[in-house]
């Protein structure tokens, strides 16, 4: 069964690829799963007969996600993405369950930690099953979560203050690899913000339109009253 899965996620990926797996986790612990898979042009093709045709055999094969094709000039694939309610309810989704046994979390109100537990599954990620039509090798994983919440400490190999955004890199080679955070109750509203704006531009845009079109009539509608009444 996790022979198959893995066609779930690198049905594509042919060779020395590196797929980039991106988490938000809120303030609520809510989780946004995004999986970005892509490949040179040229290598799709040998499938079938267009990028296009490609994608779209494909498309299907990937559960629950909300998929979007991607179509580039020189490379082309997929953007997967899944919500969450929990980090409960992550643990046990398709690409967690797929690279970890579990995980251990816990919530004491001050803080909140989690760490993955059991057995790394190293093989559904770096080895290609035999059944698989494809031929691919993934030299590594890029594991980016960004965090609503104060980081407390990280196992992460770095982490970007300004966008509170901690990076695992899961290679090759890694005979084990764990997944551990402890995040404060407090909140970092400067990356609430900057993650509403950008996720709501167009109806900033749109809103902001509105009040300066408003304003404009106002202005004018009171110029035109106080020359009638000079008048």
């Amino acid at each position: 069964m996790k022979r198959k899965l893995l066609l779930l996620f690198i049905v594509f990926v042919f060779s020395g690829c590196t797929v980039q797996y991106d988490l938000v986790i809120d303030e609520k612990k809510q989780v946004t799963e995004n999986v970005t898979l892509l490949e040179g042009n040229e290598n799709l093709l040998k499938y079938a007969s267009s990028v296009d045709d490609f994608l779209s055999k494909n498309s299907g094969s990937f559960g629950d996600y909300k998929v979007k094709n991607i179509v580039g000039k020189q490379e082309s694939g997929y953007k997967l993405s899944q919500k969450y309610s929990t980090l409960f309810a992550y643990r046990k989704g398709s690409f967690f369950k797929f690279a970890f046994d579990d995980a251990v979390i816990e919530d004491n109100g001050k803080s909140f930690n989690f760490n993955t537990a059991g057995e790394y599954h190293r093989n559904n990620i770096f080895t290609v099953p035999l059944e698989s039509v494809f031929k691919y090798s993934i030299d590594e994983v890029v594991v980016n979560i960004q965090f609503y919440n104060e980081i407390l400490s990280t196992n992460s190999d770095s982490c970007n203050n300004s966008t509170n955004t901690c990076t695992w890199i899961i290679k090759k080679d890694d005979v084990a690899k764990q997944i551990q955070f402890s995040l404060s109750d407090k909140v970092r509203k400067d990356i609430m913000a900057k993650n509403f704006i950008s996720k709501n531009k167009l109806l900033i845009l749109l809103f902001g339109g509105i009040i300066f079109i408003v304003v404009i009539f106002v202005k004018g509608f009171f110029q035109v009253m106080d020359k009638n009444n000079k008048i």
